[in-house]
């Protein structure tokens, strides 16, 4: 994890780039995100275009500026393009998490 040389700073920014990875990874594969939280590994990579990978594999690195400079980013239309896909993740994540935590109260 991280090591006693970082300060305040630079853990707060790692932990944001993680972020993004879990969150990329929810939107990209809600079941995938569900059964593993905190993960930030695809089940099905042969989806998605390789530049998408690149991009998710960088928030498993502290480097804040890599991330930030990468073509995914500079390319974005915005944020705005990302509502729809968030929107439908976090319904199928917390539908799915509803229906678990059914399962386990009438077992």
């Amino acid at each position: 994890m991280l090591d006693d040389s970082e300060g305040p700073l630079e853990a707060r920014q790692w932990q944001d780039i993680q972020a993004v990875g879990y969150l990329m990874t929810a939107v990209m594969e809600p079941g995938t995100s569900f059964a593993k939280p905190n993960t930030i590994e695809l089940q099905f990579p042969e989806k998605w275009k390789p530049y998408v990978l690149q991009f998710l594999q960088k928030t498993t690195s502290k480097n804040l500026q890599n991330l930030l400079q990468d073509d995914f980013l500079r390319l974005s239309p915005g944020s705005g393009c990302l509502i729809p896909h968030v929107w439908i993740a976090e319904r199928t994540v917390y539908k799915e998490w509803d229906l678990c935590k059914v399962q386990e109260i009438s077992v």
